[in-house]
């Protein structure tokens, strides 16, 4: 999904959602495709136990300001303007 495709093509769906909800299995985040602040917030998102992750509100505000922060590198020229949030 991350990466426009199957997170494991070699392995059915099935075992890769076991492999998430028993293995806390997750998908590799390249560097190169997103950035850290999205990376952070995906990971905490994932985490096993529910009452550590954020609110939805908490998602939005961090979202907003990513988005926020990445128009002012593009208008900038410092970042690459192929990521849309």
């Amino acid at each position: 999904m991350f990466l426009g495709g199957p997170s494991n093509r070699e392995e059915a769906a099935e075992k890769v959602a076991d492999k998430t909800a028993y293995e806390d299995y997750r998908p590799h985040l390249a560097s190169y495709i997103f950035p850290e602040q999205i990376k952070t917030l995906l990971r905490e998102c994932w985490h096993k136990n529910p009452d550590r992750r954020p609110s939805f509100q908490e998602i939005i505000d961090r979202l907003e300001k990513i988005h926020a922060t990445l128009q002012e590198k593009i208008v900038l020229g410092t970042c690459c303007s192929c990521m849309i949030l």
